[in-house]
């Protein structure tokens, strides 16, 4: 297939520190924490709180854990971010496709104000968005939509987009987990699903985050043949007193 219409692809994430040191980590999860989309407590409280305790003590903990972990090419994420945008552009060129693929992160670089202005300074004639999450969460996916909105707030030239909501139940999405499981899972081994967590309260108020767990889970497991004994979904990273989604991996 070749088109002549030329296309900006966003790849977004969630963002990664420009570097594994107390003061980068300190930005990134300043803007991270600051988001109410992801905490939602009042401002009067939470600030002074973040501000005097959580960044100082947080930043100077986990600087070990990310020196560890970090690459020649940055943070894994932001690495492996870097491999599916150099592969799906190659991809796309070799379909004929007239495309332009871009990385946006909703905290920290890069951005995703720098995204579209790469996009639109580059006359793409319409823009996708991709969100890197399947299952949808207004913590993620929702926060992601916010910090769009933005980017184009500033814009003159906004050009036709679409943004993609959600593909937890997508069948190439699904063949490829299943693909991957079963290179590595032995007859007698238990597969654990493990998805990150968000405060029970935010699902209490609507988010829909867990049915979209649950229902790539089955799928999954459905397709691999598994029984009820074989498998199980819980959920990692809880942050702070109050209950999260259950059961805690």
């Amino acid at each position: 297939m070749t088109t002549t219409q030329k296309i900006g692809i966003i790849l977004a994430n969630l963002g990664t520190p420009d570097a594994p040191q107390p003061a980068a980590i300190s930005r990134y999860l300043a803007d991270f924490l600051m988001d109410p989309r992801v905490v939602d407590l009042p401002r009067w409280k939470w600030y002074p709180l973040l501000k005097a305790i959580i960044l100082p003590m947080r930043s100077k903990r986990i600087a070990q854990n990310y020196q560890s972990i970090w690459t020649e090419q940055g943070s894994p994420l932001l690495a492996i971010t870097k491999q599916q945008q150099a592969g799906l552009q190659a991809y796309l060129t070799e379909q004929g496709i007239n495309a332009q693929v871009e990385i946006a992160m909703t905290y920290g670089n890069p951005s995703m104000q720098s995204a579209v202005k790469n996009l639109l300074k580059n006359d793409v004639e319409r823009m996708i968005v991709l969100p890197l999450y399947p299952q949808y969460s207004s913590t993620t996916t929702g926060a992601l939509i916010d910090a769009f909105n933005r980017a184009i707030a500033q814009e003159r030239n906004i050009v036709p987009f679409e943004f993609i909501h959600s593909y937890h139940l997508d069948e190439n999405y699904i063949n490829a987990l299943v693909d991957s499981i079963k290179v590595r899972l032995k007859p007698d081994e238990f597969l654990l699903f493990s998805y990150h967590g968000i405060p029970l309260r935010y699902e209490n108020m609507g988010d829909y985050y867990r049915q979209h767990c649950k229902q790539t889970t089955i799928a999954i497991v459905d397709k691999l043949g598994l029984t009820e004994n074989q498998w199980n979904m819980t959920f990692q990273s809880r942050f702070g007193r109050e209950e999260w989604l259950q059961p805690y991996t």
